[in-house]
């Protein structure tokens, strides 16, 4: 199984969560004249990994995890390495680090501290990405986003007015030597880059992509690290029966089994990480990170209700709930995926994950989902999926698509990548999904090994609700005029008969729409009270307007 086994070296992504929040402008080196000054900066080079090793070490790994980088340790800090200089009004420290070979270098932070006034920058050695400024409003800096080439600068500005020290300790400096390219392809100093996952693989910019792009804006790559080595797999956000925008996160246990919220710490989300185009590596660059966030906080995982006999099977249904700190840490064009736990399965459906960590591809189903079981684990835990082939290839998955959520008919998640047998070589093979519905309310488990308690919060007893898109706001407002007869709405929730009373006096129209806006239920009344019958629509939540000549009410409905 390629895409669900391997201890797991890398564990780059959720703790105390924050965007990589920064706040732009240019290092005050790249002024002409400050040039002239830190030119000469000491350049630290490191001994490249042992790439034999490497490769060996991935022909087993890969079968269960998909390592992307070696973590080097080292103790670099802003009094033992680096120069400083002074130009104008300002001081200015600049680290260089070199790692032979790499595609990309990446850094994890044992302290971080930035003075009000104070700027930190990253760039590659063509400056053609930069990242920052991190100021005294970033959140603690505990990791930072991959720097394209094998040479990477950080610079340190700080105007002479400012007397309080930074603190700035790299802890480990990342090797990637694998699974990066699209993400840094644009930096690079020529513009075409082929792509390196499996050649039957379909970008989800192709027709397959068409009717489901928000589930496509869900799905999340990542990086993790962990026993000294960075690893990728996928996630995608989930909405709640809130409709509030908390920033929930599924993904696979078996991508770093954590636990607790001390182990996201350095996790690194990487969001609307995809090529524009059909064809992999047809056009180039391929586009800039939209957007990075770090870290988050634990929720639950099957890992705290099941174990396992031995070291090839996963968690139950190898599910991980974690949660970013922050909607804020989210782009604009996020969307929460609706779900289905209702053991329902699917006819036919799509997968979208990033295989091998590359940009976002999604596969295609047309026959049943059937129940399965992982390596001999839970029975009947996981759906069991044959890929389809489409127009523009035979979409499979790879080591990296872990954690991915499977889209049923009606785009909602009823399951999340394990692992499986199925790759570009062997489209006819199957992959293995955990149930959404086994992780829902599994016997003897609390709600640090549920699903339940984090994705119906309000306890309302659906098992089934549609998507929404961000920010929730714009779909869940409810205005009431100050001091204006409020109508009520019982019972909420519903199996289908809802009853609206104590109605303002004359004519009003009362309608009902689902979260796609699409009119259910119409009507215009002069009564007191009326009755609605949803029962044959789907369970979810509905959005009621009464609009009269002297105010409009909208309530939220929750049909169960």
């Amino acid at each position: 199984m390629k895409k669900a086994f391997l201890p797991l070296l890398f564990s780059l992504l959720c703790g105390a969560t924050f965007a990589q929040k920064s706040f732009g402008g240019s290092p005050e080196s790249f002024n002409a004249a400050a040039y002239k000054v830190v030119k000469k900066t000491d350049l630290i080079n490191l001994e490249k990994p042992n790439m034999s090793e490497v490769v060996a070490e991935d022909l087993e790994g890969d079968k269960r995890n998909y390592r992307v980088g070696i973590n080097l340790p080292v103790h670099l800090s802003m009094e033992n390495a680096g120069n400083w200089y002074v130009q104008g009004n300002t001081r200015i420290w600049k680290l260089r680090i070199k790692v032979e070979d790499a595609q990309a270098l990446g850094l994890y932070m044992d302290n971080y501290y930035i003075p009000e006034g104070g700027k930190l920058f990253a760039y590659n050695k063509n400056r053609a990405q930069v990242i920052g400024a991190f100021t005294s409003e970033t959140p603690s800096l505990f990791a930072m986003e991959m720097i394209q080439g094998d040479e990477i600068t950080i610079e340190y500005n700080q105007p002479l007015s400012v007397t309080e020290e930074a603190i700035f300790t790299i802890g480990e400096v990342v090797y990637f030597y694998r699974g990066v390219e699209d993400r840094i392809g644009v930096y690079r100093e020529y513009d075409y880059l082929p792509a390196k996952a499996d050649a039957c693989q379909v970008n989800v910019a192709c027709p397959e992509g068409n009717n489901h792009q928000d589930q496509i804006n869900s799905v999340i790559h990542y990086t993790f690290s962990a026993d000294g080595g960075s690893f990728v797999c996928s996630a995608s956000l989930m909405a709640n029966t809130s409709y509030d925008c908390a920033p929930l996160i599924l993904t696979a246990t078996h991508c770093g089994e954590k636990t607790q919220t001390s182990d996201f710490t350095n996790n690194i989300w990487y969001f609307n990480y995809q090529n524009p185009n059909c064809t992999p590596g047809a056009t180039a660059p391929y586009p800039k990170p939209l957007f990075t966030a770090v870290g988050a906080i634990f929720r639950a995982s099957s890992k705290n209700t099941w174990n396992v006999s031995n070291g090839n099977q996963v968690y139950g249904t190898d599910f991980t709930l974690c949660e970013l700190t922050s909607a804020d840490a989210l782009p604009a064009d996020a969307y929460f995926n609706g779900w289905d736990a209702t053991g329902a399965g699917a006819t036919n459906g799509v997968g979208v994950h990033h295989p091998s960590g590359h940009d976002k591809k999604i596969s295609t189903f047309n026959n049943s989902l059937q129940t399965g079981t992982y390596n001999g684990g839970l029975s009947g835990a996981h759906w069991r999926v044959f890929w389809s082939s489409t127009q523009s290839g035979h979409g499979v998955t790879e080591g990296g698509s872990s954690g991915s959520p499977i889209f049923n008919e009606d785009g909602l998640v009823v399951g999340l990548l394990s692992g499986g047998s199925s790759f570009c070589t062997a489209t006819g093979n199957p992959d293995l999904y955990g149930k959404l519905s086994v992780s829902w309310d599994p016997s003897g488990a609390d709600s640090t090994g549920r699903l339940m308690d984090w994705l119906d919060p309000e306890n309302t007893g659906l098992k089934r609700i549609i998507g929404i898109g961000n920010p929730c706001s714009d779909y869940l407002a409810t205005q009431v005029e100050p001091e204006i007869q409020e109508a009520k709405l019982y019972p909420n929730p519903s199996t289908g008969i809802f009853n609206v009373s104590d109605l303002t006096e004359g004519d009003k129209t009362i309608e009902v729409r689902d979260l796609n806006g699409r009119l259910v239920r119409k009507m215009t009344t002069s009564e007191n009270e009326v009755q609605f019958d949803l029962f044959n629509e789907k369970a979810g939540v509905y959005m009621l307007t009464i609009t009269s000549a002297q105010h409009v009410q909208t309530m939220r409905m929750i049909k169960s």
